[in-house]
């Protein structure tokens, strides 16, 4: 595994995501407390048991690992230094470090919907910040309270924001310095094209002035980016309504013309592929099950879309690997047989339906997936969800050993539904430091006294918003 190289925001970037899943951080600490390690002691460190979880997560660890002379594995310097910060940090504190960078030193003030009055002399230039709430309505006072103060204002991970028909462009684009991590933004249409300037992972702008039926103005982030921490002030009992709410919106997303299918650029047939590996920035990509005995991947232009199609394909011992950005794959693969899928999406909109694999791992950062998979029986499921949405159905058969599903969530929306045949009984473990999350094990599942199986749920929420129902198999 080589070392790769990577600079300023980029390394936070990747240093917050090894740092935010408990099984690399368990890599990196390892090696750094233990010394090299070799593939088979990282395993018994991590507490991971199955070879193909502990390959994809080395996978993604380039970078901050390398293989040395001796064929263990040893820390890069940008390991070390998520190492370091690790250590002298601690989880939650790298989370809100990521949350709150910004270009210049930030002071925060209480979240109200009027900034703080300062306790003792404001440092002008310092920027006011205004997070964790539900809604939040910005008007003239309080900008021009701001600006008197010679600062800046800064709105992050809030549910809603309204700005008021009184606030004038000038004065919205002196004081406002950014909008980021907001679900919807509601301005008048005098604000709107300055609004626009000033967002970054903003899911929906529109316009007040808007008559009702007129539509929005604006969609940024089509793909969700990093949806999912400005969540954090609703309160846990509201989860389900808020999944309702969402649910229409997304689903005209997911719904949507996604751009008209362009030229047919490759058709091939891949024997003995018992995996498939997916890695892709754009683009989409659909699974289904067919009578045929191989794996095909069908791959098509998009047309209308902005970004290059670009895509690679390679088998290698069973596994197929598809890089795919700006592109549609279209992968057919036999109704039995398929023992493992793991996916790496930034992007792009996925539709995955299997039946009977063993293995699932992905890592999303701002796709709109839907996978759903029938005839589960002794299998991992595991996913790592910093920003998107996800929905996973999983259907599961009689087995008589451990399933597990294993839930990383630190930003994004996680909807799973699980349906288990009444001899299995489910054990759930969550960890929560942010975000919400639901999760609903019917109770006959749960007290199982002589199951045949066991399946077992657990879920680390940093951010986002998690629902997951598990309920008995009919039939």
């Amino acid at each position: 595994m080589g070392e790769e190289e990577y600079s300023g925001d980029e390394d936070i970037d990747r240093i917050f995501l090894v740092a935010s899943h408990r099984i690399r951080r368990k890599i990196i600490e390892s090696i750094a407390e233990k010394g090299p390690r070799s593939f088979t002691e990282l395993m018994d460190d991590a507490g991971v048991s199955d070879t193909g979880t502990m390959t994809f997560h080395l996978r993604r660890m380039a970078g901050f690992i390398r293989k040395n002379e001796k064929g263990v594995y040893e820390l890069t310097e940008l390991g070390w230094r998520a190492y370091n910060i690790i250590k002298g940090a601690g989880k939650q504190s790298i989370k809100r470090d990521e949350e709150k960078r910004s270009s210049e030193r930030i002071v925060e003030t209480p979240s109200m919907a009027k900034p703080a009055e300062p306790r003792n002399q404001v440092t002008p230039g310092t920027p006011v910040v205004i997070s964790d709430m539900f809604s939040l309505t910005v008007n003239r006072d309080m900008l021009e309270r701001i600006r008197a103060q010679g600062r800046r204002l800064i709105i992050t991970d809030v549910f809603e924001v309204k700005v008021g028909d009184d606030v004038e462009p000038e004065l919205f684009d002196e004081v406002v310095e950014s909008i980021r991590d907001v679900f919807t933004l509601r301005v008048p249409d005098k604000i709107l094209p300055i609004a626009q300037l000033k967002s970054r992972d903003v899911f929906w702008i529109t316009s007040k002035d808007r008559k009702e039926g007129g539509g929005h103005a604006a969609i940024l982030s089509p793909f969700l980016g990093s949806l999912g921490a400005f969540i954090s002030s609703i309160v846990s009992s509201a989860v389900s309504n808020v999944m309702k709410s969402l649910a229409p919106i997304l689903r005209s997303i997911e719904d949507k013309d996604l751009g008209q299918r362009g030229a047919l650029l490759l058709k091939e047939s891949f024997p003995n592929a018992k995996g498939i590996s997916i890695d892709m920035s754009g683009g989409i990509a659909r699974i289904s099950p067919s009578d045929r005995g191989d794996v095909v991947v069908t791959i098509y232009e998009r047309g209308g879309w902005r970004s290059k199609c670009e895509y690679d394909l390679d088998l290698d011992d069973g596994e197929l690997s598809i890089d795919l950005s700006g592109c549609e794959a279209i992968i057919e693969t036999p109704k039995t047989g398929l023992e493992a899928l793991d996916l790496d999406a930034s992007g792009g909109y996925i539709d995955i339906s299997l039946s009977g694999v063993k293995r699932i791992a992905g890592h999303f950062t701002g796709s709109v997936a839907n996978i759903s998979s029938t005839d589960m029986g002794a299998s991992s499921v595991e996913l790592e969800i910093s920003g998107g949405k996800v929905t996973l159905d999983l259907s599961y058969s009689e087995f008589g050993e451990e399933s597990s599903i294993d839930l990383d969530v630190s930003g994004g929306i996680l909807d799973l539904r699980a349906r288990v045949p009444k001899t299995i009984r489910v054990e759930s473990r969550v960890s929560r430091t942010g975000g919400f999350a639901r999760i609903d094990i019917d109770e006959a599942l749960a007290r199982v006294e002589s199951p045949r199986g066991t399946l077992r749920i657990g879920a680390d929420v940093m951010g986002g918003l998690v629902n997951v129902s598990v309920k008995p198999r009919e039939g």
